[in-house]
């Protein structure tokens, strides 16, 4: 499975790319939403992670564009600031989950895992 993580921490967003490497994701890091919907033009991806707070366009907003113009590409909302309202927003934005800082791996492995399996059973309505 190709994930992209959206993360402005260069720390954490290679960290998080490690770890999914270990459990055999091809992972790739993007520091800004824009720069993951430029690497959707070329390369697909079957997930996106992507934080909440980053400058310019948010996670919530990536939510709605990937929606939009990649519906296909699962989401996974992860904020450091974890309240209802984030995650209400992040669900009506189109993300499949959301998820608290620090990421705990096994949770995120669960999450995506649990969204491509929902994924699936709706293609195959």
């Amino acid at each position: 499975m190709r994930a992209l993580v959206v993360e402005d921490d260069d720390v954490e967003a290679t960290l998080l790319c490690e770890l999914l490497q270990r459990r055999g994701y091809l992972a790739r890091a993007c520091a800004t939403a824009g720069d993951c919907l430029s690497v959707l033009r070329t390369e697909p991806a079957d997930v996106v992670i992507t934080d909440v707070k980053m400058p310019g366009m948010s996670g919530i907003e990536l939510c709605r564009e990937l929606r939009t113009h990649h519906p296909d590409v699962l989401v996974i909302v992860l904020t450091g600031a974890a309240d209802l309202a984030h995650a209400r927003a992040a669900v009506v934005a189109g993300a499949h989950d959301f998820i608290a800082k620090p990421v705990k791996l096994d949770h995120l492995d669960l999450a995506i895992k649990q969204a491509a399996a929902a994924l699936a059973q709706e293609s195959a309505c």
